[in-house]
């Protein structure tokens, strides 16, 4: 025997539920964005970059993007998305440029939006160096 349920009734349980149930997870911290820090950096190059090993890092301002070397001498960046954080290696064709107080990631990918890191330009002039210390091939 199947039930039947009118379709203005299954439409009125989706459009109520969905919407509920999202606003139930927001209430509940599962759109809090995760912050960068030394743990976090680590946890999240042992999962998705396996073998590099972090020599230094340079985490903005608002602690949810993260410029990185890596014991090797190259490059990388993280950055939160919600409760996760990803990482990736900044290929020869990533471009850095330095203003002001924001260092802008540029990955080669088109298809990644640029990443900015706001720190004071002190802090930023000795990356900016180190960058340009590489052959140039990241720094703009």
């Amino acid at each position: 025997m199947a039930l039947e349920m009118p379709l203005e009734w299954l439409l009125g349980l989706v459009a109520t539920g969905v919407p509920l149930a999202i606003l139930l997870a927001h209430l509940h911290g599962g759109s809090a964005q995760v912050t960068l820090d030394d743990p976090t950096l680590d946890h999240t190059l042992a999962e998705q970059l396996p073998g590099k090993a972090l020599a230094e890092s340079l985490i903005s301002a608002d602690r949810h993007t993260a410029l990185l070397r890596f014991q090797d001498g190259s490059l990388g960046i993280a950055w939160s998305m919600e409760r996760h954080a990803a990482a990736r290696e900044l290929g020869p064709l990533a471009r850095l440029e330095l203003a002001g107080d924001t260092l802008t990631i540029r990955m080669q990918d088109p298809a990644w939006a640029p990443r900015q890191i706001t720190a004071p330009p002190e802090t930023l002039a000795p990356w900016h160096a180190r960058l340009q210390q590489l052959g140039g091939r990241h720094a703009a």
